[in-house]
């Protein structure tokens, strides 16, 4: 069975009848990747996890955190937000591991609304936290 066979299958029930207000095809659309410098250590959890280029939403949020910016990222479900966050974050912990900082300058909170949004990340965020 086809989407538009599902489509078609919820259009045509009665349950749903009435309550369909708009359904719209959106073209794939090819992935557009950035480029920012990343910590030798950081670049190398990601390549862990199979991460080998940055999308350019992903690439902004880093200038941002980077430059203190409080940020708020709305993509698509697995497009990479808690990357884009992380990364930042982990940057920040290896300079206090490093002693390149005397305390932490910097609050991170990752919340997810759903159970099954956090647990993918668990792994990337056990990677990243490795020495």
């Amino acid at each position: 069975m086809t989407i538009s066979d599902i489509i078609q299958n919820i259009k045509s029930s009665e349950s749903y009848k009435n309550q369909i207000v708009h359904i719209e095809d959106i073209p794939l659309k090819e992935p557009e990747y950035g480029s920012i410098e990343i910590k030798p250590l950081v670049n190398f959890a990601l390549d862990q996890v199979g991460i080998k280029q940055l999308y350019t939403h992903q690439v902004e949020a880093i200038k941002q955190i980077r430059n203190g910016k409080d940020i708020v990222l709305v993509t698509s479900t697995a497009s990479g937000k808690s990357i884009a966050y992380m990364i930042p974050i982990f940057e920040s912990v290896r300079r206090l591991v490093a002693g390149k900082e005397e305390r932490v300058t910097s609050l991170s909170t990752a919340t997810n609304p759903k159970r099954n949004v956090c647990y993918p990340s668990r792994p990337t965020f056990r990677v990243g936290c490795k020495k």
